[in-house]
């Protein structure tokens, strides 16, 4: 009987410290960890969404979103909880069309890294065209401007629909870019005009029309 007891109470004691260990493990905070990182298109800037778990949270405004180390911080972060963090690129600060490498990290220590880094295509946020398409006629120059530097143009097309287009001015530390509208861009329909690389779309997609259909009378 005592073997029994001293068995059944050494049973209890391991089944405790088991317990006790399974609660210490649900406390511990995990690092803050980023899954996702995507991007929300403005006039005048371009949002980053940050996506990911345990985030320093309630806000410091020493904790933000930095690209490629602390090449460029943003500012105005606004965490929503610990899963999300969110900051605006500001007109003309930093290369669309390029990989970055984005993390939180604390401007208080250096520049300290506080998540993981996750490497994100920073698109093109195409905005405006000028002068109006519609004034326009195959063989016409459009200046086509964004809200970031345009960055090295490499193998980078800019398409109308299935054509592309001829560009007549790049300039890596500018906003815009000049193409020539296609010859065979039909007068009157609309067109998505892009940025394209290695046959993906790196931009969004502007929607023109080129001239104005003629007037068909009675």
């Amino acid at each position: 009987m005592k073997k029994t007891a001293f068995l059944l109470l050494g049973l209890l004691m391991l089944l405790s410290m088991v317990s006790h260990s399974q609660e210490m493990k649900t406390t511990v905070h995990k690092k803050p960890h980023i899954v996702e990182v995507s991007q929300i298109n403005y006039p005048t800037y371009i949002e980053i969404l940050v996506r990911g778990t345990n985030f320093p949270f309630p806000y410091d405004y020493m904790k933000n979103i930095c690209l490629n180390g602390t090449i460029y911080c943003m500012s105005g972060n606004t965490p929503t909880s610990r899963t999300l963090y969110s900051g605006a690129l500001v007109t003309g600060t930093v290369q669309s069309g390029r990989v970055y490498k984005v993390a939180l990290r604390n401007k208080n220590d250096g520049g300290k890294l506080i998540t993981n880094e996750v490497d994100y295509l920073l698109t093109y946020n195409l905005v405006s065209v000028d002068p109006d398409p519609k004034l326009a006629q195959p063989g016409s120059i459009l200046t086509v401007k964004g809200t970031q530097q345009l960055g090295p143009r490499g193998t980078k097309i800019v398409k109308f629909g299935n054509t592309a287009a001829q560009v007549t001015a790049w300039d890596e530390n500018s906003n815009a870019f000049k193409i020539r509208v296609p010859a065979n861009v039909i007068i009157g329909a609309r067109q998505e005009l892009f940025i394209e690389n290695n046959g993906e779309p790196i931009s969004n997609k502007l929607s023109v029309r080129i001239g104005i259909p003629p007037h068909i009378g009675k």
